[in-house]
């Protein structure tokens, strides 16, 4: 990975190294764990953000970024990850309109708008669901 900025490169790589070594320990630990370091890296990820909860944009006073109640994460899809980058959202075809978006549920396996407010389509379509 080059950068002109070669203290991110260095902190991606310890803390990259320090993940490892936590799995391994964990590892050590339970010796039965069929557990991949792909999993470890969520497990860990889930655990830490927890129910975070910060404002979305500094200036704009009132609009904080609602935790949600459940495990589903909106996943934005990258360039090569998935046959196509972008989908229809599903909550606003309901209602009528046409939206295109990139967040995607994988546990629910479909396309929701995501914008971080209280409008946003992947909490709407979660309150009703759950």
């Amino acid at each position: 990975m080059k950068s002109r900025k070669f203290y991110r490169y260095i902190a991606n790589f310890l803390i990259g190294v320090s993940i490892t070594n936590a799995f391994i320990l964990y590892r050590s630990g339970h010796p039965g764990s069929k557990m991949r370091l792909k999993e470890f890296h969520e497990l860990l990820a889930t655990e830490l953000i927890g129910d975070y909860c910060t404002k979305k944009i500094a200036g704009r006073v009132g609009h904080q970024i609602q935790p949600l109640p459940f495990r589903h994460f909106p996943t934005k899809v990258a360039y090569g990850n998935a046959a196509r980058k972008r989908g229809r959202c599903q909550h606003c075809s309901e209602k009528k309109k046409r939206s295109t978006t990139q967040w995607f549920c994988q546990d629910c396996g479909v396309w929701l708008c995501h914008t971080g407010t209280e409008n946003d389509c992947f909490l709407l379509w979660h309150k009703r669901r759950v």
